[in-house]
């Protein structure tokens, strides 16, 4: 799956994960999956237990990372889906939800999770095919199931055709590996890492523990996009918090760092973000 994804035109949107270890910053350049229905950007996941596939639309996310800031965001509900496989058993099964993100105020987003959608990989696609069977679906079908959004099945046809032809030749998980390092000509791993070490990772410890604990992704765009965008999952009361960073301002108070002006203004301004966004979470 992963080269098949890699074999798609590059889009201009890089995705960076903070996994749960802390350590490990995962960054991924999103790809182009055109299809009839239309275009979408699909990447394979972060390292984890399942081959997991996240597929938006091209629409959803340059209206996300393309934006000055957030006073300006149009999009109001927004989806994306995520396939994996799974073992059950002596079966494989392709499983499939939707995440829903429905706009409260220019930075925060209601999160809804839908239920598993499996189908057993080894058999042809079928759309009008009863679904396996859990303890959320019951007699269910892949057209039930997305009938507000019938183009997710064809989405989803597509990658259950590459991994139905790829399965006898990968064991699963396989095709899962350290994400894509490269660096760009202006954003570097350094200086999200710096992002990272600097924000996130105190906004993640805060909470870590707690009865609460937020997931941290960051997405930009490369060519049209002014901003970081540092998104804050937030699973346990089901909401997103979006916060906008100025990737040119960034990369000054990183070379300001570097340069060991560890105590200037501008980078306790900078360190002092976290405290911020630690304050706004805890008043969803």
């Amino acid at each position: 799956m992963r080269d098949y994804i890699n074999s798609l035109p590059e889009s201009q949107v890089t995705a960076v994960f903070f996994n749960e270890t802390k350590s490990s910053i995962d960054i991924e350049k999103l790809s182009v999956l055109s299809l009839p229905q239309g275009e979408y950007l699909i990447n394979v996941g972060p390292k984890g237990p399942w081959s997991s596939v996240y597929v938006c639309k091209t629409k959803d996310m340059k209206d996300l990372v393309v934006r000055q800031r957030q006073e300006s965001l149009e999009i109001s509900t927004t989806t994306h889906l995520m396939v994996s496989l799974q073992t059950v058993k002596a079966d494989i099964l392709l499983s499939t939800n939707m995440t829903t993100y429905e706009k409260i105020s220019d930075s925060l987003f209601s999160v809804e999770y839908s239920p598993n959608f499996n189908i057993l990989l080894k058999t042809e696609f079928n759309e009008s095919g009863s679904l396996v069977h859990n303890k959320y679906v019951l007699n269910w079908t892949l057209q039930r199931a997305y009938q507000n959004d019938p183009h997710w099945v064809e989405v989803i046809r597509e990658i259950h055709k590459i991994h139905h032809r790829d399965i006898q030749q990968k064991s699963l998980g396989d095709d899962i590996t350290v994400i894509n390092k490269e660096s760009e000509s202006v954003v570097t791993e350094d200086i999200i890492r710096f992002v990272y070490d600097n924000v996130i990772k105190d906004v993640i410890d805060h909470y870590a523990g707690d009865l609460s604990y937020v997931e941290a992704k960051l997405f930009y765009d490369k060519v049209d996009g002014k901003d970081f965008v540092i998104c804050y999952d937030i699973p346990e009361v089901g909401h997103r918090r979006l916060y906008y960073l100025d990737i040119q301002k960034t990369i000054k108070v990183y070379k300001s760092m570097m340069s060991k002006n560890k105590s200037s203004l501008v980078v306790k301004k900078f360190k002092s973000l976290s405290q911020l966004h630690i304050e706004a979470l805890a008043t969803f």
